[in-house]
């Protein structure tokens, strides 16, 4: 083996592993049932304020906060600000984002 191959070998493998740590990482983030219901609802209605979908879920705006900044975190969800308020949208740049939103069929 030459070692341009075990170079390429070795980068394949580690690009691999940072995509199943993001993977596991994801699933961990969604084992939640209130940041599920979040994501879910963001994935259904394309984005929402943080007011707004803490009432539609049933939660506080804080713990809708601390759930939200969780999910942007994973890459999940990305924010913006829209004036005074801060309104979260599904992140459709993250390949894990989009295997979530087919393996949960919404």
């Amino acid at each position: 083996m030459t070692e341009y191959t075990f170079q390429r070998i070795k980068q394949s493998i580690a690009s691999d592993r940072v995509w199943k740590n993001g993977l596991y990482a994801s699933f961990g983030a969604l084992a939640d049932p209130t940041r599920y219901s979040i994501f879910q609802t963001l994935v259904i209605h394309k984005g929402f304020c943080v007011s707004d979908l803490a009432e539609l879920v049933g939660v506080s705006v804080a713990s809708a906060s601390q759930h939200l900044k969780f999910l942007e975190k994973q890459r999940l969800v990305v924010r913006e600000r829209k004036g005074r308020k801060i309104c979260y949208k599904v992140n459709y740049h993250n390949d894990i984002t989009i295997l979530f939103i087919q393996m949960i069929n919404v």
